[in-house]
């Protein structure tokens, strides 16, 4: 993958920022009277605010070692063919309980059968994914996955129809690119548990790969007009949430770059996005509370076939609680942090909370408890609420 920043994106979202006005208005009402029989009524008298939950997980990139897995596991259960679920199934405690999951599927889904590529492969382009992870998925229990990336475009627009159509066959939402212009018009709004919810999604570039002319609806750039007219339109079609989930920032660091910050905090203060999730780096990177809007920069890698060196192997599950304030408006009230690690030979996805004990255990396992932990918290998110739980195992 090319390592990029967003050093040209910056100096738009500064600029754009500078032109946004946000508008607060106040009312109050005084009212003098002995007849109480007299007073308007309240319109929230009988409001019971809603409480919904949003988690979500970082990068799904899947290398030959993890479809190789996936033969064994369906033979182990003499299925046939490839499962995936046996890798993803140690964090389903944490995704399927949600009100909303979110995955970030990096690469492109290939027809079955393949021909299926990942970086080890001799020639570009680099990745082509069976398309089994994402019954996976859906098995696990995701609600929506961001589909574009950095890989978005490795097999132009054919992997993007693929890709789509994987999505729609497994009930899965999808956000950040299209199969056709109408479908880039037109708001995706999901509902769960009575609160409808937007789920949009945004690639800093594409490794490279031609962006098909032709067919500028069929993926999703960061700009960020275009982000906040998504969350805005979103907004008017009903969504009571926004998440945006967007890849960028510096490949494998695990600060986020000046441009990514300048970005996310310019859509943060235009007050339309509840949760911004950054993917794409690899390694996991700071949460930190932007006015209303909870950010969390990196949330690394969840199922990968990288080496487990540079903190490849350590990911985040990061959950937010929202409670409706008025009618139809919700705000974060509580933030939370799931560190998890990708365990090869076999791949598994250890919860660390769930599996770590309070004392003891892999000396993997505790390394990369600590270094999750250490690394969501060190942008002051504890201050504003944000937790990363104990080990309880």
């Amino acid at each position: 993958m090319n390592q990029r920043s967003l050093r040209t994106l910056a100096k738009r979202a500064v600029v754009f920022a500078g032109v946004i006005t946000l508008s607060a208005a106040c009312a109050t009402t005084g009212v003098s009277t002995s007849e109480p029989s007299s007073q308007a009524p309240n319109p929230q008298s009988d409001f019971t605010p809603r409480t919904v939950t949003v988690i979500g997980t970082g990068d799904i990139l899947i290398h030959n070692t993890l479809w190789f897995q996936a033969q064994a596991d369906a033979t182990n259960r003499a299925v046939g063919g490839m499962d995936f679920y046996p890798q993803l199934a140690g964090i389903k405690s944490l995704i399927a309980p949600a009100t909303l999951a979110v995955c970030n599927q990096e690469t492109n889904i290939a027809p079955l059968g393949g021909p299926y590529k990942s970086a080890s492969s001799t020639t570009a382009p680099w990745f082509n994914t069976p398309p089994q992870i994402v019954k996976a998925e859906k098995k696990v229990g995701y609600d929506t996955c961001s589909i574009t990336s950095v890989h978005a475009l490795d097999h132009g627009y054919a992997g993007v129809v693929r890709t789509v159509d994987a999505m729609e066959k497994n009930k899965i939402n999808w956000s950040g690119a299209n199969r056709t212009a109408a479908e880039a018009d037109t708001p995706r709004i999901v509902e769960r548990g009575s609160v409808k919810f937007a789920q949009l999604s945004y690639s800093d570039g594409f490794n490279g790969n031609p962006e098909p002319a032709d067919k500028p609806w069929a993926y999703q750039d960061v700009n960020l007009s275009r982000i906040l007219d998504d969350a805005r339109r979103s907004r008017d079609a009903g969504a009571e949430v926004v998440v945006v989930s967007v890849h960028a920032g510096d490949e494998y660091s695990r600060q986020a770059s000046t441009g990514q910050k300048d970005l996310f905090k310019a859509i943060a203060m235009s007050g339309l996005v509840n949760i911004i999730y950054g993917v794409g780096s690899h390694v996991v990177a700071p949460v930190k509370k932007l006015k209303d809007t909870w950010v969390t920069y990196g949330l690394g890698n969840l199922l990968s076939g990288q080496d487990d060196v540079g903190h490849r192997r350590e990911g985040a599950a990061v959950e937010f609680t929202l409670t409706e304030q008025t009618p139809g408006e919700f705000g974060v009230t509580a933030g939370t942090g799931y560190p998890i690690y990708n365990q090869p030979n076999p791949s598994r996805l250890i919860n660390l909370v769930k599996k770590l004990p309070p004392v003891g255990g892999p000396a993997r396992w505790q390394e990369a408890y600590s270094e999750v932990k250490t690394t969501l918290l060190a942008d002051g998110a504890a201050k504003d609420g944000f937790d990363v739980p104990q080990p309880r195992g």
